[in-house]
């Protein structure tokens, strides 16, 4: 904590932002073991996963695009992405010791057939909410612009590429989470935004020589939101045919019933 760019640039300390933005991660993954029907080392895995890929290596992959542009070392980039590897799995350990109790079944999951079909429209809907919150919300700061100021140069069709393999990443990140849910369609949607705006926007809040608060800010609202609205409306997507089966089936017994 006292290395580079520990200081006070943003509202936090180093020191406090470490407290706050693990207190935040907690709050999150207890919602996510006490709402999941795994126990003992899948939900440690599960919960080492989400942590991996939504807190450090779908984010690292972003950075490392435009390395070149925003002069980050693959050194660091790579530590962040052991740090997280190896932190998190002892985080999930700790979860996986902490949530012993039976767990409920999960009652509907996502149709395996699909799934290749709901990753591409999921990749589709990922981009659209990449994008359109760039735009809308982070792209009208003037600071966020002058640190972008190379964007100009930056091929669209590549980046679409890459976003488009971000977005298949995340959705099948948001298809781990919602198949080992228990609880209603709303319910996992909700869990999984949460999860997805959490983990990917709360570490912006740490102090760093890279990226100022005048811009981190901004981004900190665009993920926040696109992130809670890409989770909740993938885990819609994901869940939709499932949660109609067994809608109709409820009905049919009620009927039966009469």
């Amino acid at each position: 904590m006292g290395g580079d760019g520990v200081g006070t640039d943003g509202p936090l300390t180093g020191p406090q932002a470490f407290l706050v933005v693990n207190l935040i991660h907690a709050a999150i993954l207890s919602v996510i073991a006490s709402r999941s029907a795994l126990r003992g080392w899948r939900l440690a895995i599960l919960v080492w996963m989400t942590l991996f890929f939504a807190q450090s290596f779908l984010l690292m992959m972003e950075a490392a695009y435009f390395r070149d542009s925003l002069q980050i070392s693959t050194a660091l980039l790579l530590e962040g992405c052991l740090h997280v590897l190896i932190g998190g799995a002892m985080i999930g350990a700790a979860v996986a010791m902490l949530w012993r109790v039976p767990a409920e079944r999960s009652t509907f999951v996502p149709e395996p057939k699909t799934l290749p079909i709901r990753l591409a429209v999921i990749a589709a809907l990922y981009v659209m909410c990449y994008f359109a919150a760039g735009y809308y919300i982070a792209w009208q700061v003037g600071d966020v612009r002058q640190y972008y100021s190379f964007g100009e140069d930056i091929a669209l069709a590549p980046l679409l590429l890459f976003q488009v393999l971000r977005g298949v990443m995340w959705g099948f990140l948001a298809y781990l989470l919602v198949r080992n849910m228990v609880g209603s369609v709303s319910s996992r949607a909700v869990i999984v935004g949460m999860s997805f705006s959490v983990l990917a926007a709360a570490q912006l809040l740490y102090p760093n020589t890279i990226m100022p608060w005048e811009v981190r800010f901004p981004h900190l609202i665009e993920v926040g939101i696109s992130n809670f609205v890409f989770g909740f409306a993938a885990s819609k997507i994901l869940l939709a045919c499932r949660a109609e089966a067994a809608a109709v089936s409820s009905t049919d017994i009620v009927g039966q019933a009469t």
